[in-house]
């Protein structure tokens, strides 16, 4: 057999088992990354009616829960922002912070108010910087964005309430 067809050989086949080992990596690159894609579409809810696109599962659900648990502590301060007689009935406070691994909310920052209020946007600040949200996922932290929204009641109208009439006991009135 010829020495130099049978190297050369050797070397064909060699460039071949390298050339599959490259094409194997790449695909398994491809293939991490597809079901990295896959995963985060599984874990992000569809975009809504609105049109305003996927929202983060864990801001729809640990989050909104968190916020709707402490709207009491939110209220004060809209209460106390009604307290100035403002002419707005309704608005928003868009605010956003970064949620650290243990759940505390860093960076707290009111990015737009309908309300023009500083002592309301301090008010909500102090109050989310207060809450304990659950910790993110993989460890972590987790950039916040949220719309709180507002509205002033209407005066309720006054409740009539029945009339009580006393009357005295008909055998009563017999008896004397």
């Amino acid at each position: 057999m010829n020495k130099p067809l049978v190297v050369s050989a050797s070397f064909f086949v060699l460039l071949i088992i390298g050339y599959l080992a490259y094409q194997n990596h790449m695909l398994r690159n491809d293939l991490m990354r597809m079901e990295a894609r896959i995963g985060q579409a599984m874990q992000t809810e569809p975009a809504d009616k609105s049109g305003k696109g996927a929202q983060d599962p864990y801001v729809a659900r640990e989050i909104k829960n968190t916020v709707v648990k402490n709207a009491k502590s939110l209220q004060e301060c809209w209460l106390e922002f009604l307290k100035t007689d403002p002419p707005v009935k309704r608005g928003s406070v868009y605010l956003d912070w970064t949620v650290q691994t243990d759940g505390v909310p860093q960076s707290v920052e009111v990015i737009r108010s309908d309300f023009g209020n500083e002592a309301m946007n301090q008010c909500l600040m102090s109050k989310i910087k207060a809450f304990t949200f659950p910790p993110p996922p993989w460890n972590e932290s987790k950039y916040v964005e949220y719309t709180l929204s507002f509205e002033r009641e209407e005066d309720p109208k006054p409740k009539i309430e029945p009339e009580l009439v006393l009357t005295k006991n008909p055998k009563e009135e017999t008896k004397k």
